[in-house]
């Protein structure tokens, strides 16, 4: 046990304590990342969406990047405060930037979802932008990480409708894992990546729209670890942008 009386220290530690995290292992793996001086949650962090408001703009916590809304995406409560919810025909949250272009480097997206249905291949986010980046999409009982062609990442089953899961995808040295629920669920090494464009609820160009609620949606420039995912994580109960530290 380490007894210190440097502030910042103590403020991690109180940060970590406060999110009621208590699996031992983690809590040892987030203070050996203080100790050896390595990147907070906010490192890196390009963009936050809490989506919690109730029509039209949904609003950039960490930045000025504001996602336009198409179509009248609708709310209901979320994971955290509200969740955007998508009816899988014309509805969508989308922004160009060009700050939104990993060029096939390290990068990352965290999102918690709600699937109404499972019909057909329904993109949760996409980045296309005359060319296709990147789909995260529900197929089925289970989920597609891609650049729109069969290669990718995939969990054949598992997911039900009516229930909140944790996604992240993080790419980290050239390596793509998927995470659900604070569980790496596959690798791979797939050229995937954000082309300058985001969208919630479509593939990015208007195309395979999905159904369900999208809430707490965050993207980075660089891979998380899987400590980091499981601090998003958090046992389930999901970090509100305040904690994002």
């Amino acid at each position: 046990m380490i007894i210190t009386n440097d502030p910042q220290r103590i403020a991690w530690q109180r940060y970590i304590y406060a999110q009621g995290i208590t699996d031992a292992s983690l809590k040892t793996s987030l203070l050996a990342r203080f100790d050896n001086g390595e990147v907070g949650l906010r490192t890196g962090l390009l963009a936050h969406w809490k989506l919690n408001e109730t029509a039209g703009t949904r609003y950039d916590s960490h930045g000025s990047y504001n996602l336009t809304d198409i179509g009248s995406v609708g709310y209901a409560t979320g994971k955290i405060g509200n969740a955007a919810t998508f009816n899988e025909t014309n509805q969508t949250l989308e922004r160009v930037e060009a700050a939104f272009n990993s060029a096939w480097g390290d990068f990352s997206v965290s999102l918690w979802f709600k699937e109404d249905d499972q019909v057909g291949y329904q993109v949760i986010f996409g980045s296309y932008l005359g060319s296709a980046g990147l789909n995260i999409a529900v197929s089925g009982a289970g989920l597609d990480v891609n650049d729109m062609s069969i290669a990718g990442l995939h969990l054949d089953s598992g997911l039900s409708t009516g229930v909140w899961y944790h996604l992240c995808v993080s790419r980290l040295s050239g390596v793509n894992t998927l995470y659900v629920d604070g569980v790496a669920s596959g690798t791979s090494e797939q050229d995937i990546g954000l082309v300058g464009k985001v969208a919630l609820g479509n593939a990015g160009n208007n195309y395979l729209w999905y159904g369900g609620a999208i809430d707490s949606t965050s993207i980075w420039s660089r891979g998380l670890t899987s400590a980091e995912v499981g601090l998003l994580y958090n046992s389930g109960s999901g970090l509100d942008y305040a904690n994002i530290l």
